[in-house]
């Protein structure tokens, strides 16, 4: 069932398929009262959205590792210094351009795929955020696949590049205090799945080094999943948030705005999360 709310939307500031006026209008046509926008290591949307009268918390979703797991950390509420945040953003784009030339050079030695140098660059001129699947889109476009799923089963799960664009943990965490946010671990069911692990095992861990909250609700996640983030937000006293991780038709196609699970869950109060309660906090 849809929300009135989703705390986790991307644009195409980095992957996702859609400007920000597209995807205010999407949030409109979906009656989403309350949302914030977390690109994947930019928060151009702050700016654009700055001067818009809408229930928004400022947000980003940051790329990191902790220890041996890569893990997303989404961050809200960076009405604070952003020095240091777009200090962080700004080293990630950098990597994140030099590893996408590194993939579509892979891509031509393993498939002899390449595309025009006009095109590549104008992807890059375009987004901050580099990845997968602007390639994957290249792909659709060129008519290697039909669909973004196709692309990374036949063609982007194999490509490699040595460049590494993850930040320390410890260091987005200090970055994303530093500009007054919180921070949140983003959809913890992929972290499970990718270590075959229980988000148990190092919420510890998590904690000791900032981490302030949990996304109990997610598109990738079950009631079940849910049910027992929840728990363990009560646990330790965590901020709990949720959305969707929406991209758009290409990018997810499965993922709908709104849409908060894999399973058909009620109507939520958006007071129920307790993330959405930090600005009246002393």
């Amino acid at each position: 069932m849809i929300q009135n709310f989703d705390f986790h939307i991307h644009t195409s500031n980095s992957d996702g398929d859609y400007n920000i006026d597209e995807i205010i209008k999407k949030i409109t046509e979906n009656n989403i009262e309350y949302f914030a926008i977390t690109d994947h290591d930019n928060i151009d949307s702050i700016e654009q959205l700055k001067d818009k009268k809408l229930n928004y918390i400022t947000g980003i979703e940051f790329s990191g590792r902790f220890k041996k797991y890569n893990m997303h950390i989404l961050g809200y509420y960076l009405d604070g210094d952003l020095s240091k945040v777009k200090l962080l953003c700004d080293k990630i784009k950098e990597l994140r351009k030099l590893r996408l030339y590194g993939l579509l050079d892979d891509l031509n030695k393993k498939f002899n795929i390449s595309f025009e140098q006009e095109e590549i660059d104008d992807i890059v001129s375009k987004c901050n955020t580099l990845g997968r699947p602007h390639i994957g889109k290249l792909l659709i476009k060129h008519k290697y696949v039909d669909n973004m799923n196709d692309a990374f089963l036949k063609y982007l799960n194999y490509l490699h590049t040595d460049i590494y664009y993850r930040m320390d943990a410890r260091d987005i965490i200090s970055a994303i205090h530093s500009a007054g946010g919180i921070v949140i671990l983003a959809h913890p069911k992929k972290i499970e799945k990718k270590y075959n692990i229980l988000i148990d095992e190092i919420i510890e861990d998590l904690i000791e080094i900032g981490i302030d909250g949990i996304e109990i609700y997610n598109s990738m996640h079950y009631n079940e999943d849910s049910e027992r983030y929840l728990h363990i937000a009560n646990k330790y006293n965590l901020y709990t948030s949720g959305g969707s991780d929406y991209h758009g038709i290409y990018s997810k196609p499965n993922v709908r705005i709104g849409y908060l699970n894999k399973e058909d869950l009620p109507i939520i109060d958006v007071q129920s999360l307790t993330f959405i309660n930090k600005k009246t906090e002393p």
